[in-house]
């Protein structure tokens, strides 16, 4: 099941890594503080050990989070180039040219694959992993003459790259709430769902190799209740064995 994901969620998880972050810096200068407090009840020498330790344990932990904070800064926000090469279980390898970007709302994977089979190389298409981390684990899927990928659209909806081996050419199909609702099967359920909202999620959740792959849509009821928002469907989906062209074919509850 696709987990939905809200604004709320990602506050509060930040709201705790910095909560976690301050206590786990702050509490070596806190001991190295109490332990000066007691020694300050001793003798004079200790009192001074003590407290040099106590100001050098700050000034250290200080520097680690100043360091810290600004080594994630330029690893988070980018922008970071990367050229990773998936081997492929069908032979060849996927060359992937990244592209990471963020800012303080979220991140992005921009990636530009190529497919290079013995000495021959070409260029497949693009993908977008926003908001999710790019596991770099891309495989093609054979079917027929066409070489089937599975990859990111956007935050919530996936794309299937389409190529044929044999005249080497290159179709995207896009998996959005549009691609699906605009279809005449959905169309003949007379589901009741809102488009447009930020909480519909179509993505790909299984390519075979018969050319048959699923899609789990998560979308907005219409006429919703406060417990009961979202509706979900599988959607299946078909290559066209001669030209490549998905299909709807069916669609199931779940």
């Amino acid at each position: 099941m696709i987990l939905l994901k809200t604004d709320i969620v990602g506050v509060i998880f930040l709201i705790i890594y910095i909560l976690f972050t301050f206590t786990v810096m702050i509490t070596p200068s806190i001991l190295t503080f109490l332990l000066y407090k007691f020694a300050k009840k001793k003798n004079k020498v200790l009192k001074i050990i003590s407290l040099c330790f106590f100001i050098g344990v700050t000034i250290f932990m200080s520097y680690q989070s100043y360091k810290l904070i600004t080594e994630d800064e330029k690893e988070s926000f980018g922008p970071k180039y990367e050229t990773v090469e998936i081997p492929q279980k069908i032979g060849g390898v996927l060359i992937c040219e990244s592209l990471y970007t963020a800012d303080f709302h979220s991140w992005d994977y921009n990636i530009s694959y190529c497919y290079k089979e013995n000495d021959s190389l070409y260029q497949i298409g693009t993908a977008r992993y926003s908001g999710e981390k790019w596991k770099k684990d891309e495989q093609f899927v054979k079917y027929g003459n066409w070489l089937l990928l599975k990859v990111s659209n956007s935050s919530d909806s996936d794309k299937l790259i389409i190529f044929n081996i044999i005249t080497k050419e290159t179709n995207e199909f896009i998996v959005s709430p549009e691609t699906i609702e605009s279809n005449i099967i959905w169309k003949s359920e007379n589901i009741r769902s809102q488009l447009n909202y930020s909480s519909t999620i179509s993505k790909i959740i299984d390519v075979n190799t018969n050319g048959v792959f699923k899609v789990e849509y998560v979308y907005r009821k219409e006429g919703r209740t406060l417990f009961d928002k979202h509706g979900e469907r599988e959607i299946v989906y078909k290559v066209d064995a001669k030209n490549g062209i998905p299909r709807m074919v069916e669609i199931k509850k779940m």
